[in-house]
């Protein structure tokens, strides 16, 4: 297969992971159960974005009483929001990078999706610690015959779409970076 079409294959190849990462952060990322009844579910990109509400305009702010308190409380909404933002960066820009390496073959545009969707993975392993390590991560108990007195959380659509895309976006960046710089070389 010739360079050009190997860049052009593997940067649609890049486009639909990247549609795959979206579609599954939107799917719900965990399903919560409670003796075989669903109770709740999240989404990943709705995780992401309660971190950016404003808690003063959806009175969820707690007051602080004393300035120890007003500080740790700040420095904690600018550590959810950096988190935050960081994450939905890594659902938003590596799309846009991989739109753009499929229609020019510089190479920041791989070089900028792949700092982007490693921005992702991070925040992805921590919302699963968060949803499965922490809270307890068991099969479905409809199915199973074993009632758990605690809710489970068992991986939803979002959890494998969101997986599967950020590791197919990961690796598509590094291999249009690796074919990109073989093109410069041989010029």
């Amino acid at each position: 297969m010739p360079r050009s079409s190997s860049h052009r294959f593997a940067s649609l190849l890049t486009v639909i992971s990247c549609a795959l990462l979206v579609i599954g952060s939107f799917l719900p990322f965990y399903i919560t159960t409670f003796h075989g009844h669903v109770t709740s579910g999240a989404s990943l990109a709705g995780s992401f974005s309660s971190g950016i509400q404003n808690p003063f305009i959806n009175h969820t702010a707690t007051i602080p009483t004393t300035p120890d308190d007003r500080a740790e409380l700040i420095r904690f909404n600018i550590m959810i929001l950096a988190i935050s933002l960081a994450a939905l960066s890594s659902l938003l820009l590596p799309p846009i990078a991989a739109l753009t390496s499929l229609f020019s073959r510089r190479l920041v545009f791989p070089i900028l999706g792949l700092i982007f969707a490693s921005l992702g993975l991070p925040t992805f392993g921590l919302m699963s610690l968060a949803a499965y390590g922490l809270t307890g991560f068991g099969p479905y108990s409809g199915t199973d015959s074993v009632q758990y007195d605690f809710p489970v959380n068992t991986p939803g659509p979002g959890f494998w779409l969101a997986g599967g895309g950020f590791t197919l976006t990961f690796t598509c960046f590094i291999v249009l970076i690796v074919l990109s710089v073989k093109k410069a070389k041989e010029r």
